[in-house]
Parts: structure tokens; sequence; C-alpha cells
């Protein structure tokens, strides 16, 4: 798939599948997210420095209030450090070079000094793991996006002659088989890169051998009928898509298979030149009319037998 060609919605929405709280997303391009990285490592320190600025006045003030001795040079010097110290770095250095130049002096300096000094190690080492995580916003559920799909509905090739549309078909089928090849190949499904474009790889199904038949008498007595029954599954997890779960829709295949001898109900049909030089002979079988893309069809399934001859790879209608 040509990612450069998807639309991914840029802006603020919701994962619904983690929830209204930590589903709340916001999609930025590489050099928009760079920037909001350094803005939010910009902001966090500010916050620090500000909440060390409303701490140093509360132990400043409390200090001052329950002071026992007020000609204590070294509460003084202290206080001091406390009331002219910007960053709580700053006030940790100062407090360090106090204890040392009062350790013969006064008793106890350092355990005096780490008291007033342990308040500022906090909020150096939580801002700093703080600022660390703030780039953790930045980062999403690995290859999340939101697709913004403006365009809708059928997809038809314009295209200009037979030979351009089997060519494309041909590369279309090749893509198919190299993408089917390298995800699913050996039993495993594969970690690549190109692997990762659907929301999920597999829907898990039951398998039900029966013995009954499911279209009267057109069931060969060989070969039993088989179902298969996905149950209910959610359109978020196996399709993708986006929505809260009041909104959600559960989706349910029942498929049932089996092996019908319908001889009778098959013919040709030639079918006049339509430009190539030849008649095309279709193999056609009735079995009830099909509704498909506004028309109705007289046949359930046909097929052209000079397919094979234009190396073309399948045909189906």
């Amino acid at each position: 798939m040509n990612f450069q060609s998807i639309n991914i919605y840029t802006g603020i929405w919701t994962n619904w599948s983690r929830g209204p709280v930590y589903g709340a997303t916001i999609t930025l391009t590489q050099g928009n997210g760079n920037i909001l990285t350094a803005i939010l490592a910009v902001y966090v320190t500010m916050v620090g420095h500000g909440f060390w600025r409303i701490l140093r006045f509360a132990l400043h003030q409390c200090r001052a209030m329950h002071a026992k001795d007020l000609n204590d040079g070294l509460h003084i010097q202290t206080q001091a450090i406390l009331r002219n110290t910007g960053t709580a770095t700053d006030a940790i250095w100062e407090l360090g070079r106090l204890g040392f130049y009062w350790k013969n002096r006064n008793p106890s300096p350092m355990l005096r000094g780490f008291a007033v000094a342990a308040p500022a190690i906090l909020i150096v080492a939580g801002f700093g793991v703080a600022t660390i995580f703030s780039t953790q916003v930045t980062k999403s559920v690995p290859s999340t996006v939101l697709i913004q799909g403006e365009k809708c509905g059928y997809w038809y090739m314009k295209l200009v002659d037979n030979d351009e549309y089997i060519t494309n078909l041909q590369n279309y089928t090749t893509v198919a088989a190299n993408y089917a090849r390298a995800c699913y190949g050996n039993g495993t499904f594969g970690e690549g890169g190109q692997c990762k474009v659907l929301p999920s790889q597999e829907i898990l199904f039951k398998r039900e051998d029966r013995k009954s038949c499911p279209f009267q008498n057109l069931c060969n007595s060989f070969a039993p009928s088989v179902l298969f029954d996905t149950d209910e599954q959610d359109t978020s997890r196996i399709l993708g898509i986006n929505a809260p779960d009041k909104d959600r829709v559960l989706v349910r295949r029942r498929t049932e298979c089996a092996v019908l001898n319908i001889t009778q109900y098959c013919n040709k049909t030639i079918k006049p030149d339509k430009g190539f030089g030849f008649n095309e002979t279709y193999q056609e079988c009735k079995l009830g009319e099909v509704y498909y893309l506004g028309n109705t069809t007289n046949y359930t399934y046909q097929w052209n037998t000079h397919a094979k001859a234009t190396s073309q790879r399948y045909d189906l209608e």
C-alpha cells in the first residue's frame, strides 16, 4: 500500500479502542511533533521553577516564625539563601557550601543544611523525571492514526483499452500475491511494516462439518457441507472503525459450503466481438438472479473461458 496516498487526519481526536481518557490523541506531523516536545520540556522546567519559588517562600516564613535563636549565623545565612536563590539547583549548591563553611563553627551544620535542601533535591529529581516523561506525550500506540476518508463508494478504473485493463489487473494480482506471501506465508503472520496495514491480520471463525444438505437434492453425497461461523465481531477491532461503544456495530458471517452438481443449470453463451477481434465464450450457471451495481443478471455466476489465453489471473462477477 502506498502510504503517501492515504489522507491521515492531523489534530485532536479520540482513539475509542483505548477509552475516552487514555484514548485522547493528537496527531501531528514530524516537524510539529518535535516542536511540541521542546515546548513541553520548557513548560515543565518553568513549572518546576515556579513551584520552588512558592516552596522556598513557605520554608522561609515557617523558619522565621519558629526560630529559637535569631542570632544564629547559620540560621540567618540559610534564610538569606532561601530568599535569594532563584532555582532549586542553586539552593542545593549554596546550602552545601554553607554546610562546609560552618562545619567547625556550629554543631551539625551539614544535617541542618540537608533538612532545608531535601525539598529542593526532591523538586529537582521530580521535575527532571517529569521532563523526561513529557516526551512520551508525543508517542502514541505504534502505527495508530486516524484515516480521513474523503472519497467513499465504488472505485472504477478509467482505462483507454483492454490491454491497459489486463495490465492493471495483473499488477493488482501480483501485489496481492506478494502481500499474502510476505504476511501469511508458512502458516505465520509477518511482522514487516506492510503487514501492519490492516487493523487485524486474522478474523477467527469456527468450522463445523455437517451431514445435511442446505441446497435440497443438489449436494453430492460423497462431500458433506461445511459451515464457517465467525460469531459476533467488533467492527473496531477487525475493521478499524473508530467509534464509541454505544455506536459500534457487531458483524457476524455464517457461510455454508457444499459440493453441488449443477451441470443441468449451466450452459455456454457466446457473446459477440467487442472490438478484440474474436467472440468470447462464457460459462453461465443459472441458479437465480443477482443484483449487481444497479443491474439484474439472469445468471448467478459466469466466467470467461478465454481468460486463460489472455493471461488474466481470475474473473469474478
